[in-house]
Order: structure tokens, then sequence, then C-alpha cells
């Protein structure tokens, strides 16, 4: 039996529609000069709070930015979704073998919740992993899910696409699977810890010989 651990943006859905109106929102609403297309991308896998303290020196100032963003993507940016081609072929194949499926993301765990409800594709995970008060990174997400199902690290494998789900699998001793379809290049993936690199959902199939 094996776990695997999908990150959430960038790996099964493409939410850059709704994360990108979103930042613009907050930063019109906040006074601050637009960032590039480009910048924002950047934002796009770390938590929320961690993009925010590049404008803000003070917690307080990042906590309100927080709030600012979430005004918007709450009622319109978390319904900006799409399915990446090959996800729902994926999962639908995933289920008919002897796996675990997980989602751990480093979005709010209860708007990770409610997308997939949306999205109907929640009754194909175990769990439902995100960060929370107790929960700040990738790493605490991802050990949470091990814990609190015991599984396995030999047989555990966190599937993202960006340097983050490298490094908290990593820090988890998972192997780590990054792909190349989402926010994050095949050059950071592979120098923060990546095992093996697929560039379509056919390909995650194909690594576990499925």
């Amino acid at each position: 039996m094996k776990n695997l651990l999908f990150d959430l943006d960038g790996t099964l859905i493409d939410s850059s529609p709704g994360i990108l109106n979103g930042f613009r929102y907050a930063f019109e609403k906040l006074g601050i000069e637009q960032p590039s297309v480009e910048k924002i991308k950047t934002f796009m896998g770390p938590p929320l709070e961690q993009s925010f303290q590049e404008y803000f020196a003070k917690p307080e100032d990042v906590d309100n930015a927080v709030k600012v963003y979430r005004e918007y993507y709450l009622t319109k940016g978390m319904y900006e979704v799409s399915f990446y081609p090959g996800i729902e072929d994926l999962l639908d194949c995933l289920k008919t073998h002897p796996v675990n499926l997980f989602v751990a993301t480093s979005k709010k765990e209860e708007i990770a919740i409610e997308m997939l409800e949306n999205l109907k594709i929640d009754n194909y995970f175990t769990g439902i992993y995100g960060s929370t008060s107790e929960r700040h990174n990738k790493f605490a997400v991802i050990e949470a899910c091990l814990q609190d199902y015991q599984l396995g690290i030999e047989t555990s494998y966190m599937i993202g696409d960006t340097k983050y789900d490298m490094l908290g699998g990593k820090e988890a001793q998972l192997t780590c699977i990054g792909v190349t379809w989402g926010y994050g290049s095949q050059t950071d993936l592979e120098s923060h810890g990546a095992d093996i690199i697929c560039h379509q959902p056919e390909d995650i199939k194909k690594a576990f010989g499925f």
C-alpha cells in the first residue's frame, strides 16, 4: 500500500486566476503598486504570510494584508479554478489501485476542503490537510498527515509543483515527485530534492507502474 500526498494549487488544480486576482485586489486596496504577473506567480506556493512579508515588516500589517486578500478569495477567487488536463483520469486510475490519497497543501485547511467539495473530488482522498493555527509550513502539514494516519515514510510520497513541496517532503523523509505543469520550474524542483520529475499526470501513473 502506497500513500500519495498531493499538493493542491499547481498540482491538482489550476487556481492561478483566483490567486492572481486576489493579490491584485489586495495590492489595490492596500495602496501598493501592482507587481508584475511574473512576480505574483512567485507567491503561488508559499504561505500567504511569507509572501506579504516582502511588503510589510510588522506582523499586524501582514495579518491585515492576508485578511484583505481573503476578502476577494473567499467570495470569488476560490471558485476561479479548473482541473489540469489528465488529473481526473489520474485520480480515477489511482482509485482502482492499492494506494491511499491525501492532500497536503499550504492553503488554509477549511478552504482546501471546501474547494475539493465544490469540485466534487473530495471523496478520492482519505484525508485533506492544510495550514492551521498550529501548522505554518508544508512540513508541518505533511507531518500532521503522517502522524494522524501512522503512515510509513518508506511507502509515502509527496507530489507537488514547487520547491516548498520538495523541501517539506524531504524534511519529512519522503520520496518527492515534482510536477512541471504548475507554478514551479524543473530546475527548482530538482535543486530542492525532487527524486522523480513528471511532465504530465500520465507520468505519475507510469512512475508507479499503473
